[in-house]
């Protein structure tokens, strides 16, 4: 969620009563040492500079069950987590699922909002708002409709579809703010206090705020706030199959189905509101015919055609490179008008994920992540405060955004594949 965004979004910002002091992430002792907790000590160090070099207002590092690192700067309060929420929104509808107050992923929303019984629309699940496939009309920038919607549940109820449902993959924050609306249908209470009695409250996390639209609904996409440490116990309740405390919170099988497979057949690293990391990543092309014909189909302008068609066979080796490339032709800001008018009009990534799925993330705007990888018990947060050097320069957190995060948090481990867990946790 664009810092633009937030602030015109604060009409009004629910919070909770702060408890005193956080909790710790965990009640088991910190390892002494990051080669004691199996971690590579020089990809540690290199993590923590990384983030100290942005500015991050908290890193936490967390392995099996134990804090390696919890370091901070500024005050300790809820950040503004950015699209991480949508992330949170996903676990709402997985804990409803488990109560039985949804039917399953493939009800139509149409079952709770019955003027979607029509055209297309009733075609649309919930599985759908969840993978990114609903097919509903969205402009990527949320500063082009959401930022003066009034009621960004009705917005989406109101849009268009531009595809079929299943059709094509886009990221939508229309979408899955009508989630924040199947939220409030199904369980009778708004998203934020949905989640605080199901979620929050019994991993002990006291200390949240949540932004709403001026309807009242808690929004879907981004809103929610939490400190660093909090968000690493919620990675921490995922590390363990969705128990805390020998208490189970959330199903195995929904986590799972979030974030262990492609949650369709149109993007290879997304899951159900999360991104997937895999153990192997290959690229195609950035374009190739088929994506110029997509591209042709969906009317885009002919200036951005003519610079895909450069792009045309180009396979980059890495992801960096990739963007390096999509920058060379599309020039400063390449990678923002690559999203908003090559992927939004249905081109798929480029990029392939061979092999399992070793790791996940929730990631926003400003390089605010929660990156976990349950096979090696690890679990990263990285979050950084709006401050008005990141409002100027942009860039100045690219190094702590996911692509880079990514590579920073697996490296931490030791060469050679995850080995398995001696027992679940």
């Amino acid at each position: 969620m664009p810092l633009a965004l937030l602030a015109a979004a604060l009409v009004v910002l629910v919070a909770v009563a702060p408890s005193p002091a956080p909790p710790p992430v965990t009640d088991l002792p910190p390892w002494p040492s990051p080669e004691a907790a199996g971690l590579d000590a020089a990809a540690v160090k290199r993590l923590v500079e990384a983030a100290r070099a942005t500015e991050a207002a908290g890193l936490v590092i967390v392995k099996d069950g134990r804090v390696v690192v919890d370091e901070r700067s500024g005050p300790d309060e809820p950040l503004q987590t950015a699209s991480v929420t949508k992330s949170f929104t996903g676990l709402a509808i997985g804990l409803l699922v488990d109560e039985g107050k949804l039917k399953s992923l493939d009800q139509p929303v149409s079952d709770l909002f019955p003027e979607w019984r029509q055209g297309r629309k009733r075609q649309v699940t919930i599985r759908h708002l969840l993978n990114q496939t609903s097919g509903l009309q969205n402009a990527p920038s949320t500063a082009v409709e959401l930022e003066e919607a009034p009621d960004l549940v009705q917005m989406a109820l109101a849009a268009e579809l531009d595809a079929a449902p299943g059709e094509r993959w886009a990221y939508n924050n229309k979408a899955v703010g009508l989630l924040s609306g199947v939220v409030e249908k199904a369980s009778g209470q708004r998203l934020d206090l949905y989640l605080r009695d199901r979620l929050f409250a019994p991993l002990g996390i006291a200390d949240t705020k949540w932004v709403l639209d001026p309807a009242g609904h808690a929004i879907g996409f981004s809103g929610l706030q939490l400190r660093p440490r909090d968000l690493a116990r919620v990675g921490e309740l995922l590390a363990a199959g969705g128990e805390w405390r020998g208490k189970r919170i959330l199903s195995r099988s929904w986590i799972e189905a979030s974030v262990m497979a492609p949650s369709q057949p149109l993007q290879a690293d997304y899951g159900l509101l999360w991104w997937l990391v895999g153990g192997a990543e290959t690229f195609g092309p950035l374009i190739d015919d088929r994506a110029l014909a997509t591209l042709r189909k969906a009317r885009a302008p002919p200036e951005i055609i003519a610079k895909a068609a450069k792009l045309k066979g180009v396979v980059p080796n890495s992801l960096l490179d990739g963007v390096q490339r999509i920058e060379a032709v599309f020039g400063p800001g390449g990678m923002e008008t690559w999203f908003r008018e090559v992927r939004a009009r249905g081109v798929p990534s480029a990029r392939r994920n061979d092999g399992p799925t070793v790791a996940y993330a929730a990631k926003g705007d400003l390089g605010q992540i929660l990156w976990v990888s349950r096979s090696a018990g690890l679990v990263v947060t990285c979050m950084h405060a709006p401050t008005e050097r990141l409002e100027a320069e942009p860039e100045f957190a690219q190094v702590m955004e996911f692509p880079a995060l990514t590579s920073l948090a697996a490296a931490l481990l030791p060469a050679g594949p995850p080995q398995a867990r001696t027992s679940e946790r």
